[in-house]
């Protein structure tokens, strides 16, 4: 499985890069701000997205082998992941509308990027839907399946992120729509990705009564916490440099970045495809103790 869907990932995955170099020579170079946007509010979602998510994403690969194996205790996991993230997402947004003002005026300032100062509040949804996207991808990993996930968030972002910059430089379409239009990508991935979970009877919306044992509560509140902590300092890692150039030069900038940034990330792309498909094989074989097969697979 890992060498299979290893290889397809990685097949798939240089193929959008070869559609991603063709835009990045002749289009994003061309029109830096409005790649810059699209970076800055991808990035701001994706480091917002373990507390928007409450670790249900890491919760999704630590106990969904218990779920496969042990009928009598994590039935409904699921369950309780899509309702960690309504939750966390309900939590998220009643915060930054109580507090939109007081963060808003403390993030955004008068001598700032002028899309920077009308887009910023995108932010706030497109974390929710990252949130969600993220979590049900890495439910779906579980199944031994990455190539889909792959083509639904990310190989036609290759083909649509261009299309709209190309559409708003040639005034068809205004930056607001433009930004609608990553938006509804967003949406839209979510959709082929419950789709996909339906194909593969994935979804078993059970009620998760392994929760009246205070002792598995408190086992997945430790790991969960652990959890955002650990996904929130490696998203502070590798993407807080685009936050700092946005805010300390302009959109112009992240996007000379992040052009830079796409074409170094093309090598390490058969190492994160195996690491996508082996994590949840892994997580699996130390639930059933078959430590054999954990060290096969390192």
């Amino acid at each position: 499985i890992i060498k299979r869907q290893g290889f397809k990932f990685s097949l798939l995955t240089y193929t959008g890069a070869a559609i991603g170099v063709f835009s990045t020579l002749f289009i994003y170079t061309q029109y830096k701000d409005l790649y810059g946007l699209y970076q800055f509010l991808f990035t701001t979602a994706s480091l917002l997205s373990p507390f928007v998510g409450l670790s249900a994403a890491s919760l999704a690969v630590r106990y969904h082998p218990h779920n496969q194996h042990d009928s009598s205790t994590y039935k409904g996991l699921l369950t309780l992941l899509l309702i960690l993230t309504l939750l966390g997402s309900l939590i998220f947004l009643g915060l930054a509308g109580i507090l939109k003002d007081t963060f808003f005026a403390l993030f955004v300032q008068s001598g700032d990027d002028p899309l920077f100062q009308k887009y910023v509040y995108w932010a706030v949804p497109m974390a929710v839907v990252v949130t969600l996207n993220g979590m049900l991808t890495t439910y779906i990993s579980n199944y031994g399946r990455i190539v889909v996930p792959e083509i639904a968030g990310r190989f036609w972002y290759k083909i649509g992120l261009p299309v709209l910059i190309l559409l708003a430089v040639a005034r068809w379409i205004t930056i607001d729509q433009f930004v609608i239009g990553v938006m509804v990508m967003l949406v839209m991935t979510t959709c082929v990705l419950l789709g996909y979970m339906i194909s593969l009877k994935a979804i078993d919306l059970k009620w998760p009564a392994f929760l009246k044992d205070a002792y598995r509560r408190k086992d997945m509140a430790v790991y969960g916490l652990f959890a955002i902590l650990n996904a929130l300092s490696g998203q502070l890692a590798l993407r807080i440099d685009t936050l700092m150039i946005t805010k300390m030069v302009d959109l112009t900038a992240t996007g000379a970045y992040n052009i830079l940034l796409f074409l170094i990330n093309i090598m390490v792309i058969p190492s994160d495809s195996i690491n996508r498909i082996s994590g949840p094989i892994i997580s699996r074989s130390l639930t059933l103790n078959d430590l054999p097969e954990v060290k096969r697979i390192y």
